[in-house]
């Protein structure tokens, strides 16, 4: 009967199952696995978003500097966007506009300032992609869509 009901021990009955602690471990682990899954999720989903605004951004820029070089020839700046994404380039959308200035005021390009002088020129590219985040749980929390700017004053 003693070992049915357990010991008394110090003032405290100590039962059969009171000291037995071997799926502790298991049960906690089951607990805490999708709070940890869920949260590794987010951190990859965040980073590979932050590594997509990156990559915009750099592709935006060596558009410019090839706008730089040549002038708006958009067939050339949309190529030169393409090579330098790491997104597909099917993916991507690429726009790049001219706007000129005169002492800090829009101008239109093909008219002189009222100084006399010529408008300063400058190129501005403008790359976008759509996001489709692969983690259904944190897709709420990160842009659906990313992109990317650059402008340049042109000869």
């Amino acid at each position: 009967m003693r070992k049915l009901f357990g010991e008394v021990i110090g003032g405290f009955r100590r039962g059969r199952f009171s000291g037995d602690c071997t799926g502790n471990t298991a049960v906690e682990f089951a607990l805490m696995l999708p709070v940890f899954l869920i949260l590794l999720g987010g951190l990859i989903e965040f980073g590979v978003a932050m590594y997509a605004a990156s990559s915009l951004e750099s592709s935006a820029r060596a558009g410019a500097q090839y706008a730089f070089a040549v002038g708006l020839d958009q067939p050339g700046i949309e190529a030169a966007v393409k090579n330098a994404s790491s997104i597909a380039p099917d993916k991507l959308t690429v726009t790049s506009s001219m706007s000129c200035e005169c002492a800090g005021a829009a101008a239109a390009c093909g008219n002189e300032c009222a100084s006399g002088s010529l408008p300063f020129k400058f190129v501005t590219v403008q790359v976008t992609s759509a996001n489709d985040p692969w983690f259904p749980v944190v897709d709420k929390l990160v842009p659906k869509t990313f992109s990317g700017r650059a402008m340049v004053q042109v000869p």
